[in-house]
C-alpha cells in the first residue's frame, strides 16, 4: 500500500543472503556505486524523494518518501533493483565469480515499512545507520567502507554518482545526481531547521552507536577483512 506523503523504509535481500553487495571492488568497481547509480536512475524517472541510503553486504535500507504528485514507490523499486543486479552481474562474471540467477531475493518482495510520526522516522533512520556496527562489521559507523548516505548529506541536497562502467555509456550519463531530503515529519519537529535536525540525529546516533558497540562480543570483523569477504 503506497501512502502519499509518507515516509518508508525498505529493504531488500540478496538471493540466499548472499554477500554480493560486500564493500570490496569488484573489477575495479565499488559495489555501492552501482546501486547508486540505479536509484539515481530510478529517482530520475520516478520522482521519488530518497532521505537515506544504507547498504549491507547483503541487503539494504533505504528511506523514501512517497508523494501524491511524484512518483511511485514501486516503480522506485523496480528500475532500481532491476538496474542495480544487471550492473552488478556485469561486475562479478568480469571479476571471475560465478553470476547467480538473481541478485535481489526473488522469493520474497521488498519489505516495506510505513513510519508514521517523527518518533517512527528517527528511530528507523538511526536504526539503519547502525547497522554496519550491530551487525558486527566494524566498531564505528565512520569506518564502514561501504555506502552510507545519511542525513549529514541533506544539507548539500544531492550526491553526484558517477557511472561505473557496467552501465552503457551510449544511454546513460557520466553522472547521475541521487537528490536528497529530510522527512518532512521530522523536518516539522524542528520546525524547518534543518541544521538543528541534523545535530540532533548525530547526537542521538553517537549515543545508540556506543551502546550497540558495548554490547557486543568480541572485536569486529574491521573494513579489511569484510572487504576481502568472497561474495559467494
Amino acid at each position: 500500500m503506497d501512502i502519499p506523503g509518507s515516509s518508508l523504509m525498505l529493504t531488500r535481500r540478496t538471493t540466499l543472503r548472499k554477500l554480493f553487495w560486500r564493500p570490496g571492488r569488484l573489477a575495479g568497481v565499488r559495489p555501492g556505486s552501482v546501486l547508486l547509480y540505479a536509484m539515481a536512475w530510478a529517482q530520475a524517472e520516478t520522482g521519488v524523494p530518497v532521505h537515506q541510503v544504507v547498504l549491507m553486504p547483503n541487503h539494504h535500507h533505504t528511506h523514501v518518501a512517497e508523494t501524491a504528485s511524484g512518483g511511485q514507490v514501486s516503480d522506485f523499486q523496480r528500475i532500481a533493483h532491476r538496474a542495480s543486479a544487471v550492473g552488478l552481474m556485469r561486475l562479478l562474471a568480469a571479476e571471475g565469480y560465478e553470476v547467480p540467477p538473481a541478485v535481489w531475493c526473488s522469493s520474497s518482495k521488498t519489505h516495506q515499512l510505513h513510519l508514521v510520526g517523527a518518533a517512527a522516522e528517527a528511530a528507523t533512520l538511526a536504526y539503519a545507520r547502525l547497522n554496519p556496527v550491530a551487525a558486527g562489521l566494524v566498531g564505528r559507523t565512520r569506518d564502514y567502507p561501504g555506502v552510507v548516505v545519511t542525513w549529514a548529506d541533506w544539507k548539500r541536497g544531492y550526491i553526484d554518482v558517477p557511472r561505473p562502467w557496467c552501465f552503457d555509456a551510449r544511454t546513460h550519463p557520466p553522472v547521475r545526481r541521487l537528490w536528497l531530503t529530510a522527512p518532512r515529519q521530522l523536518l516539522a519537529l524542528f520546525d524547518g531547521d534543518l541544521g538543528a535536525l541534523v545535530y540532533w540525529l548525530e547526537k542521538l546516533a553517537q549515543d545508540e552507536e556506543r551502546a550497540v558497540a558495548a554490547s557486543l562480543k568480541g572485536a569486529p570483523m574491521g573494513a579489511e577483512k569484510l572487504m576481502a569477504l568472497h561474495p559467494w
